[in-house]
């Protein structure tokens, strides 16, 4: 399986973040690509919906964001365990 950071586009102040939850994929890209690229057409799993229905807090503004848009989640690629 492979390890995987969900990172998202912050609505506040336009950068990609880390949003400090991870994903375990059998079989996911292996290059940084969006959820919407992967599971286009598809229902997304669980857990990535989970993540996209928690906000997370921008490192910069310190507000805390919500991302619901497919597009604007990333599925970064860490380690295979």
């Amino acid at each position: 399986m492979k390890k995987y950071e969900i990172h998202s586009v912050c609505d506040a102040c336009g950068d990609l973040h880390p949003t400090r939850h991870h994903v375990l994929l059998e079989n996911g890209p292996d290059e940084t690509k969006s959820v919407e690229e992967i599971w286009k057409g598809e229902g997304l799993p669980a857990d990535v919906k989970n993540v996209m229905a928690n906000p997370f807090q921008c490192p910069t503004t310190k507000s805390f964001i919500k991302q619901e848009e497919a597009d604007q989640v990333y599925l970064v690629p860490l380690s295979y365990t």
